[in-house]
């Protein structure tokens, strides 16, 4: 395993940027971040991108590693090294570092792995590690919570593939509607800075920074289903019919948003929308839910540049403001975001 290299601190970049506009309008100011970091690349490169961040996010970062129980071979040898780079990033960086295992006589040679939380029994399935993974993880947010007495979340690096890959899952084992809807931005504690980005935009972030991390060897297995779909079928597919892996993502998020008024009349009414968990979608849910309001508004006139501007508004991180958009006004606070026609133009009561 190399040694991490990180660049001397620069400018922020573009793909920090477009992380930094996805996740200001939650209004995080004074949170307490918990990074969930396995060593593995999409992690790393979360502990990267968050550590350069977190200063114009106005919030305080913890990382947590969870260690899945002893093993022999690659997979124990992977557990040992992915843990002592986490570890090492940690304290390098100045990060608290809560671990289900911590280290005896570290420094030397011979250390050892004391176990604070260990597995029952040996985890074998997918659905195991990750069911002891997020235990582990909501108790550490919680305790921190409590100490920190501010809002805290817990910071996962799944991307807009992973999504698929979950949709493709869920569809296979006979999930409906409800099923796709998997995997937001913003789920309760839960936040997936990532969502919106790529595999490859992830990928071609961490090799720019210069960072390693440690690769898991299930991860070259075929046999779990979602190895197979991400090294076999999507591969396949993509070979056979180029861009129809950007395109099947696409249609599955289409069908997942198709008939859903997230902010619809059945929660809040006709003439207001809840700021909150308009703030909790993803791009293309917000361009849905805006379009459906017009509607319900019955504004006039309207298109997709409208649409466009009144998102670009309310993405704002003030917490009141108020525009002008198609002459309706706008009014939006913390909680509530509402619209009002002009006098004279036909529309809802």
């Amino acid at each position: 395993m190399a040694t991490v290299l990180l660049k001397k601190k620069t400018s922020l970049n573009a793909f920090e940027h477009q992380v930094i506009r996805q996740l200001r309008p939650l209004e995080l100011n004074g949170a307490v971040l918990l990074l969930a970091v396995s060593g593995g690349r999409d992690s790393m490169t979360l502990l990267h991108l968050m550590t350069r961040v977190s200063a114009v996010l106005k919030v305080e970062l913890a990382v947590a590693h969870v260690h899945h129980g002893p093993a022999g071979g690659k997979k124990g040898r992977f557990r040992r090294q992915a843990w002592e780079l986490v570890a090492r990033e940690s304290q390098r960086l100045g990060l608290r570092l809560y671990s289900n295992v911590c280290p005896h006589n570290w420094h030397s040679k011979s250390w050892r792995m004391k176990w604070l939380v260990s597995p029952r029994s040996p985890l074998k399935s997918e659905d195991e590690l990750r069911d002891f993974r997020h235990g582990l993880l909501e108790t550490w947010r919680s305790e921190l919570q409590a100490q920190k007495g501010q809002r805290t979340f817990t910071l996962t690096a799944h991307h807009q593939d992973d999504l698929l890959e979950t949709r493709m899952i869920r569809l296979i084992r006979g999930s409906g509607l409800k099923g796709l809807r998997a995997m937001g931005l913003c789920d309760g504690i839960l936040l997936r800075p990532l969502i919106g980005l790529s595999r490859q935009q992830v990928s071609e972030y961490g090799k720019s920074c210069s960072l390693t991390w440690v690769e898991d060897p299930s991860n070259q297995q075929v046999d779990p289903l979602r190895n197979w779909l991400r090294h076999e079928w999507l591969p396949a597919l993509e070979k056979r019919r180029r861009s129809a892996v950007a395109t099947l993502a696409r249609s599955l998020e289409l069908i997942a948003n198709e008939g859903e008024d997230d902010l619809g009349e059945s929660e809040m009414g006709v003439r207001v929308l809840d700021r909150r968990k308009y703030l909790e979608m993803t791009r293309e849910q917000k361009k849905r839910t805006i379009a459906s309001y017009l509607r319900r508004l019955g504004v006039k006139g309207y298109g997709q540049s409208h649409v466009e501007e009144i998102i670009k508004r309310l993405d704002s991180s003030r917490r009141e403001l108020r525009f002008t958009v198609l002459k309706w006004d706008w009014f939006v606070n913390a909680e509530q975001i509402r619209a009002f026609r002009p006098e004279g133009e036909p529309g809802i009561n």
